[in-house]
């Protein structure tokens, strides 16, 4: 977690949520509603680029 700049918060990320090896696969097989994704990104050149994507998809941010 230390990439991401949030190591502060890995005791809570370990206790709230639910990790998968293939979360892709696991979604697939098991589809659910979701009403929130954290993305988290090594450098504001990254962060950018994924919310220019999901603009182009005219998603709700």
């Amino acid at each position: 977690m230390k990439e991401y700049h949030i190591e502060s918060y890995q005791e809570m990320y370990k206790r709230v949520t639910i990790q998968k090896e293939n979360l892709v696969e696991f979604y697939f097989n098991n589809p659910f509603p979701v009403y929130k994704l954290n993305l988290y990104h090594q450098s504001s050149k990254s962060r950018q680029r994924t919310y220019n994507r999901i603009q182009e998809t005219y998603l709700d941010v």
